[in-house]
């Protein structure tokens, strides 16, 4: 992609482009979009230039730095693993240099308000200025540099094209829970350990119910009636697992219990992970043998022969 052809880059936005050195290197650069209004953008720019333009109303975009280049964006100088939420109707005035990588996805506000509320617990307002939050290791880890995981499991999602993909509201949520540890400075928490033990035992009841359904962790918030950071909070305390580590370790172990008995009853591996969830076979398999030291189809071929190992769910 030559600078001329930058102008549509950035996900529904119309901007205006200045080259400002010659011979610029050539652009890459990736699009997903689905029916329900969000587009994702993994680019890596060549050239030196000068961009201008507006977020269209009604979006939010979410721009996750990898290698800040350099770059400005909003007026406000980029750096590694820092995430920009830049709402509808804010200036995108930006310098950029060869070599800035970044991910933006561009949501309808709806959707970002959605999971906001899921996250911390309360009515959000609409964001009226550019945010920014610097990642810390683990957090920046997985939202600033996960470009392939993100949009390998959004594209992956059955039916992607006409709902809102649980992989990117994962995402968002990392970025809202991140954006409210900056803002608030408390780091413990502050309900009784006998609530924090009752939300805790909450989310496990709801997901080993749901198994067979793709539970996303703000709609775990919303079913126990906790913000994002209380949720971390409880099931660590009680089970010593985050929220993703909860609904993978109780679907393995049902996997496990399944495979037992699935032989006699003339259903294969495969059937079993299905209905209990499993999107990714390559993945559960992966997962499995790390977790209980064999691959499902031993747990299969070996029914009756061993009693089930890993964790009590």
């Amino acid at each position: 992609m030559a600078p001329d052809q930058l102008s549509g880059v950035a996900s529904g936005v119309l901007l205006e482009i200045d080259v400002l050195s010659p011979g610029g290197g050539t652009t890459l650069s990736r699009r997903f979009q689905g029916d329900a209004g969000w587009t994702i953008d993994a680019t890596e720019l060549g050239c030196h230039v000068r961009a201008n333009g507006a977020m269209p109303t009604g979006s939010v975009a979410i721009v996750a730095i990898e290698n800040p280049a350099d770059a400005a964006i909003c007026r406000i100088p980029l750096q590694e693993a820092t995430v920009m939420v830049i709402p509808s109707g804010v200036d995108l005035a930006a310098a950029v240099r060869p070599g800035l990588r970044y991910v933006a996805a561009v949501v309808p506000l709806a959707c970002w308000l959605d999971v906001a509320a899921a996250v911390t617990g309360r009515d959000p307002t609409p964001p009226l200025r550019s945010m920014t939050a610097q990642l810390p290791p683990g957090p920046g880890a997985r939202a600033a540099n996960a470009t392939e995981t993100l949009i390998t499991r959004i594209t992956a999602e059955a039916g992607h094209q006409g709902a809102f993909p649980a992989g990117l509201s994962d995402y968002l949520a990392t970025v809202v829970d991140t954006i409210e540890q900056q803002a608030d400075s408390r780091t413990t928490p502050t309900l009784p350990l006998s609530r924090r033990v009752r939300q805790a035992w909450a989310a496990h009841d709801f997901v080993t119910a749901h198994l067979a359904d793709a539970i996303t962790v703000p709609q775990l918030c919303l079913e126990v009636g906790a913000s994002r950071r209380q949720l971390e909070y409880a099931l660590r305390e009680v089970f010593g697992l985050s929220p993703h580590g909860l609904i993978e370790r109780a679907r393995l172990n049902a996997c496990r219990r399944a495979l037992q008995g699935a032989r006699a009853q003339g259903r294969s591996v495969t059937q079993v992970a299905m209905d209990l969830g499993v999107t990714h076979l390559g993945r559960f398999a992966a997962q499995y043998r790390l977790l209980f030291g064999e691959r499902p189809s031993e747990t299969y071929r070996g029914a009756g022969t061993r009693q089930a190992g890993g964790v009590p769910f």
